[in-house]
């Protein structure tokens, strides 16, 4: 029985070849930050990233398409400093979706990043209000 299971798999992952492979498991993210001037000018979008990784499970190159010039620097910055399991060499797809939010309150606002991987990294901030004095207002951590 034993024999069949091992003959199953084998053959299965022969029929399979390249269409089977998993997706890559990523271990080091980073979240990325929305830029000063790009919230400052209420500039959104979004961006696709195609990532080429190595056997290492590190970036090697990456192209990306879509958004203004501000928000592809992040993204080029941020998606270099990624880890993956090391593995086979791999190209994944990755959406990146810069959204201004009308501000709460009168602070510089943060950053919020939600990661829906293997496809889409959300990055989410308030846009600049001007203010009235000179205090900085910062939210509590």
């Amino acid at each position: 029985m034993k024999i069949l299971i091992a003959q199953l798999i084998i053959a299965a992952s022969a029929l399979c070849g390249g269409f089977c492979q998993t997706l890559p498991q990523p271990v080091h993210l980073v979240s990325p930050r929305y830029p000063d001037l790009a919230r400052q000018a209420q500039i959104q979008g979004t961006l696709n990233v195609l990532v080429h990784l190595d056997h290492a499970g590190a970036v090697v190159s990456m192209e990306v398409t879509g958004g203004h010039t501000w928000l592809k620097e992040e993204v080029e910055r941020n998606v270099k400093k990624w880890r993956f399991l090391p593995g086979s060499e791999y190209s994944l797809e990755i959406s990146y979706e810069f959204r201004l939010e009308p501000p709460k309150v009168n602070y510089i606002p943060e950053t919020e990043v939600s990661f829906d991987l293997p496809n889409k990294v959300l990055v989410v901030s308030h846009a600049m209000v001007p203010m009235d004095h000179s205090t900085i207002l910062r939210p509590k951590k």
